[in-house]
């Protein structure tokens, strides 16, 4: 495969996505109207499914269009978590109750599969060419500028808090903090298998140890106050959209506007914060980088949580419930202090 025979692959490789994505809307338009009530048309009706099955589904769509996007910037990761992508789909497929859909979209998908599949091979064959033609080919400088550093310091970090999607890590670190909860979910849901259980230790095993880098400041947690902000804006927006969506009483406009609501938070917000974490922290690894993400992340989450849980106890005992809100108030206000340690981060460097 030459250069033109890797951008054409690739450029069919979006067209596949696109179709693709399209597969799975129209399954929860028949779903819906169609009042199916089992199989992956059961899952599309809210009538018959536990909302979070489509919430799920939805956060799969614009997962797909984010990977869509991948193939677009002929990304290698991308394509090949869309080949994953729909191999388990197929295989789902094979096992769908109502024999027509069982049929109609193991074939699709197997058709599907062939164009990610080239798609793939355009996208790895187009960069191995443009790191033997191009001199400059992701000759990006790991040293950050001694005035952005002192911005940051002084609590600007809008020149790292963007959205580069030519940052395979920033992209890899990112997808990989649902993922840990995403593939415990299909791998207990698949096999019904009980030691499954233990893989949710790696969960606090992750978050901790990126914990442990910003407390013995290895890394850069929170590039500033904003970064802090993004990672609760992450959960808020989408909440916020379905709420809104609640109120339409219709499941196809709240599954737009959710859709439409993560997909934002994950561009305009997960995905600057990720761009931050590997732009100040290039000197660690892939693993620790996922580390310092997903604590970034889940600290925020279970920060949101425990509110909501506090909340429930201030309802039946308020001054338990002021006391719990004294305790996380000082837990938030003492965290926030350490977890945004740019100024330190540079100094063990001896950057500044």
């Amino acid at each position: 495969m030459n250069r033109e025979g890797a951008i054409k692959a690739t450029r069919q490789g979006v067209i596949a996505a696109v179709f693709y994505l399209t597969s799975d809307i129209i399954l929860a338009i028949i779903g819906y109207l169609g009042n199916y009530s089992e199989g992956t048309l059961g899952d599309y009706n809210l009538d018959y499914n536990e909302p979070i099955t489509f919430l799920l589904i939805v956060i799969g769509i614009a997962i797909g269009l984010l990977l869509a996007f991948g193939v677009y910037k002929r990304s290698r990761v991308a394509t090949i978590a869309l080949v994953v992508l729909v191999i388990y789909d197929a295989a789902t497929y094979i096992e769908e109750p109502i024999w027509w859909v069982s049929t109609t979209m193991t074939i699709f998908s197997l058709i599907i599969l062939w164009f990610f599949v080239k798609a793939a091979q355009g996208a790895i064959v187009f960069h191995r060419i443009e790191k033997v033609e191009n001199p400059n080919y992701k000759k990006t400088s790991k040293i950050i500028e001694e005035q952005t550093i002192l911005n940051i310091v002084n609590g600007d970090a809008s020149e790292v808090l963007i959205a580069d999607y030519k940052s395979k890590n920033a992209i890899i670190s990112l997808v990989a903090t649902p993922l840990l909860v995403l593939v415990q979910i299909v791998l207990l849901e698949l096999t019904n298998l009980s030691f499954f259980w233990a893989i949710y230790l790696l969960i606090p095993i992750i978050v901790g140890y990126g914990l442990y880098l910003m407390f013995t400041n290895q890394a850069v947690f929170y590039a500033s106050r904003t970064d802090l902000l993004y990672n609760f804006a992450l959960f808020g927006v989408p909440l916020f959209g379905s709420m809104i969506g609640l109120l339409f009483e219709n499941a196809i406009i709240m599954g737009i506007l959710l859709g439409v609501s993560v997909l934002g938070s994950l561009h305009f917000f997960a995905m600057k914060s990720a761009t931050a974490n590997v732009s100040l922290n290039s000197d660690l690894n892939i693993y620790q980088l996922i580390s310092v993400m997903c604590a970034k992340t889940f600290v925020v989450l279970f920060f949101l949580l425990a509110l909501n849980r506090q909340k429930e106890v201030y309802k039946k005992n308020k001054r338990s419930g002021r006391k719990g809100f004294a305790v996380l108030g000082i837990f938030g206000a003492l965290f926030y202090k350490v977890s945004i340690n740019a100024e330190k981060v540079f100094e063990k460097r001896g950057t500044i």
